[in-house]
């Protein structure tokens, strides 16, 4: 009988953290996040921990569960393929509509149906469109208010086109998300992903509106009191001791992002014991990519802890 000698055990990499934390998170649910991120990130765990599953190096992912399954979106099994891997699905609203606030630029009189506000750049109106005006706005000045629909929009000359109005107001009136919608942008897609099996406990403002574009403090506080945690403030870090988990902050990975900012912001994060967290939308350039696989490689030689963001809440709140 010919006997097979043991194969050689080999001791698994072992991450030696020093001080700091990373948590890399990928928003809107592109089908990148499936087609590259997911799999680039799956390849750099295996590089540094030998195991094809570990944790030392994730990823999560924020998600607007109403465009699963459409035009340059994650279908439902990719999301799936991602979740049931480990990794971690957040909400994300159900579409990519901001919570922010706008103000009114013009006078506004009773029947109007256009209004002119400010930049519509970072409100999401564009997504209100492709869910068919489903979400409704609250406009308002000290005397009055009502709930407007929507009918289109022109981000050229800043303007929204809305069912004739039933009051006058002068410039400076807000324009904000109604209380219904908000829910229905938040809960609803707390309810579909729940439908699909997942739970999460995390958020993260689209547009960053509603806590850093044109903050609307209603709409941090309704969603801090269904989340352990909201991201939404922008080109910021996290103190480890005064972390405001219902307005995380975050660093965007951008196409032009030098090495040496992402080498700055690794160096302040584990010299100074920070919480990082850096964050894509599912690019498939070669250069987010490099950038990507940069920063992995920058914060596990610094000893920088990588996790995501539900893991980060146990650990450090």
């Amino acid at each position: 009988m010919n006997f097979i000698a043991p194969a050689e055990f080999i001791m698994p990499k072992v991450p030696q953290y020093q001080s700091g934390y990373l948590v890399i998170e990928s928003d809107d649910g592109n089908y990148g996040d499936y087609t590259h991120w997911y799999q680039k990130i799956k390849i750099l765990a295996e590089k540094y921990s030998q195991w094809a599953n570990s944790k030392a190096v994730t990823c999560g992912f924020n998600i607007n569960s109403g465009t699963i399954g459409k035009g340059g979106k994650l279908n439902l099994q990719q999301l799936m393929t991602i979740y049931n891997s480990g990794m971690e699905i957040m909400a994300h609203g159900r579409h990519h509509v901001g919570l922010g606030q706008l103000t009114l630029t013009r006078p506004a009189v009773s029947g109007d149906t256009k209004i002119y506000v400010g930049d519509l750049t970072n409100t999401g109106v564009q997504h209100n469109q492709g869910a068919g005006y489903i979400y409704t706005y609250r406009l308002y000045d000290e005397n009055k208010e009502e709930i407007v629909t929507l009918t289109g929009y022109n981000t050229n000359e800043n303007s929204l086109l809305v069912q004739p109005l039933n009051n006058s107001y002068a410039a400076g009136a807000k324009l904000q998300i109604s209380a219904a919608s908000i829910e229905q942008l938040v809960q609803g897609c707390v309810n579909d992903l729940r439908a699909w099996g997942i739970e999460t406990k995390n958020f993260t403002f689209p547009y960053h509106a509603g806590s850093y574009y044109d903050p609307y403090p209603a709409a941090v506080d309704y969603v801090s009191q269904w989340f352990d945690s909201c991201r939404g403030n922008y080109d910021n870090t996290n103190v480890l001791d005064s972390i405001n988990w219902s307005n995380l902050a975050a660093m965007a990975i951008r196409v032009n992002t030098p090495f040496a900012t992402i080498d700055s912001l690794l160096d302040q994060t584990v010299n100074n014991n920070l919480l990082l967290i850096a964050f894509g939308h599912g690019e498939t350039s070669d250069e987010i990519l490099s950038r990507l696989e940069y920063l992995v490689d920058g914060a596990m030689s610094r000893g920088i802890r990588i996790l995501q963001r539900r893991d980060a809440y146990k650990l450090l709140r």
